[in-house]
């Protein structure tokens, strides 16, 4: 094999090779395969059999042939040389550099046995432009597991329905959702599958290349192994790259049911800009023992306070339109920095905040873009002082909440009167023994043989109704009992009329939301116990503290 080549037509192309070759810990694949052939040109192979690149580059082809290539020095002889033309030869051994009387010569195993990386030649497949493909990858990748290997939760999910591909990834705490039109060719079967997080930073470097344009189309083909499509590779290919890889196992999470209603939430509305500067002016104090920024939402302002205990305190306000009332939340700021860097400054965020502290908060953007994190766990005794008074006007209004949901329940009480039946009946003591039921005098010119007796109902007679739901009184110290036997002490953080309270673990600090109408609540001195079944503890008590979005699914 002999070519002739400008450094600068290969050099950018070596650099996307050695990002494959460097994973990998077999000593012939950290080389680079060369196939050189006078009809159809170069084309550089590298892989480490769980993720493949080909790339063609411009060079003139003097003999057919093949050879391996140690691409850390050939990057840095090329990096550094003042040639123009290059010439490029191997032989028995290895291969020969020759460049204005430079030359170099290096050792290198038969090319024979590195595996080849097969060429885009699907007949059904998607097409999406580039820069869409860019903005679903840099929009959704950072959220992906960084812990996980190759499970569902380490890469990013692709769905298809009719034109608009989606993209959606989380690791338990945050979720991120893009979506783009494109095009289908052919009849591709594949409904979804996972990408690994490494595989779409690697094509979002090669869509970067000065030699793709961003109207160029991305083609994505997939193939499956088994019907629940969880095993399999897919294939990207734009211009003269073609990127492999495995996809990634395991089943994705039911996303869809994770994203919040924004119809039931408090929506406010924020320039990206100025956002992004004030978490950086405010992170500086945060360290890694309290993670962790305080939004303050209040009418026509923002304000972020970040502290550090051994570092000091700093507050930003900045223009917001909010008409709600005042709320606070806690959110840790990597997530917010991660998420405002894929976004451009200029973009408008709609923010939409629970009614809800435990719930997560949704973002969103005009072009279509979702993003959705859990807010962060807090005790009053870490509070900044500026953070208190929201806790305790929120206080005041659950404490407000509850009065009117006692005022209710007294008006029901208050409904009931008793009447007269003419079937008997036997009112049963609180010890237990029967007793005779008091005859109520009537006027009557006949006797009465039959005994009326006392009931209960109501008056005037009205259409059966469901009984309001009386949430827990916040600020007590309660007890949540399982059927098992099983008891966890704490104390009841809030409680509302939309049916739910929010119990704090005394031993852990963990927290935990219980919908109220599956308890029942009995006081012994002083304590209040929470009783709830094993069913609806598993189903319906979520972890706050350290909620992970999975434990919806």
């Amino acid at each position: 094999m002999k070519i002739h080549f400008n450094p600068k037509d290969i050099l950018p192309k070596l650099r996307l090779a050695k990002a494959v070759t460097v994973r990998s810990p077999v000593p012939i694949l950290q080389n680079v395969k060369i196939v050189a052939d006078k009809q159809s040109g170069a084309v550089l192979h590298a892989t480490d059999l769980a993720i493949g690149i080909r790339i063609r580059f411009k060079c003139k082809v003097m003999e057919d042939g093949t050879a391996l290539l140690p691409v850390k020095r050939l990057i840095t002889i090329l990096g550094s040389t003042k040639a123009s033309q290059i010439t490029l030869a191997s032989t028995d051994g290895g291969i020969v550099l020759e460049a204005d009387g430079e030359e170099y010569t290096f050792l290198t195993q038969p090319p024979d046995e590195f595996p080849d990386v097969s060429d885009f030649t699907a007949e059904s497949y998607h097409k999406i432009l580039a820069f869409s493909m860019q903005a679903m990858i840099q929009r959704t990748v950072f959220v992906t597991d960084k812990e996980a290997e190759r499970n569902a939760l380490s890469g990013v999910c692709f769905e298809s329905e009719r034109r608009i591909i989606s993209a959606v990834a989380t690791d338990g705490r945050q979720l991120a959702w893009h979506e783009a039109m494109g095009e289908t060719v052919g009849e591709p079967k594949i409904d979804r599958v996972i990408v690994p997080a490494k595989t779409l930073t690697l094509l979002d470097k090669i869509l970067k290349d000065k030699s793709l344009k961003r109207v160029d189309k991305v083609k994505m083909a997939a193939g499956v192994n088994d019907d629940r499509q969880t095993t399999g590779t897919v294939l990207f290919q734009c211009g003269d790259f073609t990127l492999f890889s495995r996809l990634c196992e395991g089943r994705f999470p039911k996303w869809r049911s994770i994203i919040p209603k924004a119809d039931d939430m408090i929506c406010a509305t924020v320039n990206c800009g100025e956002l992004r500067t004030a978490v950086n002016n405010v992170k500086g104090v945060i360290t890694n023992l309290a993670p962790g920024v305080y939004l303050t939402f209040e009418k026509g302002r923002l304000t972020l306070i970040g502290e550090g205990k051994e570092v000091g305190k700093t507050k930003k306000a900045i223009p917001l339109t909010y008409t709600g009332r005042k709320m606070m939340f806690k959110i840790d700021e990597s997530f917010l920095t991660a998420l405002l860097k894929v976004l451009d400054v200029k973009t408008t965020l709609s923010v939409y905040l629970p009614t809800d502290g435990g719930d997560p908060i949704l973002i969103r953007c005009a072009d279509g873009y979702h993003y959705v994190v859990m807010p962060m766990s807090y005790k009053d005794e870490d509070l900044p002082a500026e953070c208190r008074d929201v806790v305790e006007s929120a206080c005041e209004t659950v404490e407000s909440e509850l009065d009117v949901a006692d005022n209710v329940e007294s008006e029901n009480e208050a409904n009931i009167v008793p009447i007269v039946e003419s079937e008997s009946e036997v009112e049963v003591e609180s010890d237990g023994k029967e007793s005779e039921p008091e005859v109520p005098q009537i006027e009557s010119d006949k006797t009465a043989e039959s005994k009326p007796v006392k009931v209960m109902a109501s008056k005037p007679p009205t259409a059966p109704t469901a009984p309001p739901s009386r949430p827990v009184n916040s600020g007590k110290s309660a007890v949540v009992q399982r059927e098992s036997g099983e008891s966890v002490a704490g104390t009841i953080l809030a409680g509302n009329t939309q049916g739910c309270i929010v119990f704090a673990e005394q031993a852990s600090g963990k927290l935990y939301r219980i919908p109220s109408h599956c308890c029942t609540r009995r006081k012994s001195e002083g304590v209040i116990f929470v009783s709830i079944s094993e069913v609806n503890l598993s189903a319906n008590a979520h972890l706050l503290g350290m909620f992970t979005l999975q434990s919806l699914f």
